[in-house]
């Protein structure tokens, strides 16, 4: 049989009720939002976000929600360019398992690509992703443990600033 996606999935229906949405509306807050609630408890999901979310004070109820409902993983940022030329949009990545119980000592990655990752060697970015070899030569990687990061202080200064 083809993968049971129910299996993946709470019963439970979204009442319509967000939390993440504040003075500015965002459907990538809102989408991350529905999906964790609906998953079930050690699900690993992947969320292509507006580079906003992260940074600024209207992603704090995302943020909020994230540290709540999730062990968050990692981050990934890239150039946006690269899937977006005549437009400015800058998105990341978010990987992260959804728990009830989310671990302070949980290391998050935040991992910066110089370069369009479709470039990279998807094994080696997965095995440095999980600590088995070192990231590529154009990415680069800082962990903080989840507890450190708090929904209102923005995260951006987590990202290496060095320079490829």
């Amino acid at each position: 049989t083809l993968f049971p996606y129910t299996t993946l999935f709470r019963s439970e229906s979204i009442d319509g009720t967000t939390t993440t949405l504040q003075r500015q509306p965002n459907l990538f807050a809102y989408y991350a939002e529905m999906v964790g609630r609906v998953v079930r408890v050690g699900t690993t999901v992947g969320f292509v976000l507006d580079n906003r979310w992260y940074h600024n004070a209207y992603g704090t109820g995302l943020r909020t929600f994230l540290l709540e409902k999730f062990q968050i993983l990692g981050i990934v940022e890239y150039p946006h360019d690269a899937f977006f030329e005549t437009w400015t949009i800058a998105t990341s990545l978010l990987i992260a398992r959804r728990t009830d119980t989310p671990a302070g000592d949980q290391p998050v990655q935040f991992i910066r690509s110089k370069v369009d990752p479709r470039s990279a060697d998807v094994s080696q970015v997965a095995r440095a992703f999980r600590g088995l070899s070192p990231w590529p030569a154009d990415w680069t990687c800082q962990t903080k443990l989840q507890s450190e990061l708090t929904d209102t202080v923005g995260w951006r200064s987590y990202f290496s600033s060095q320079v490829a």
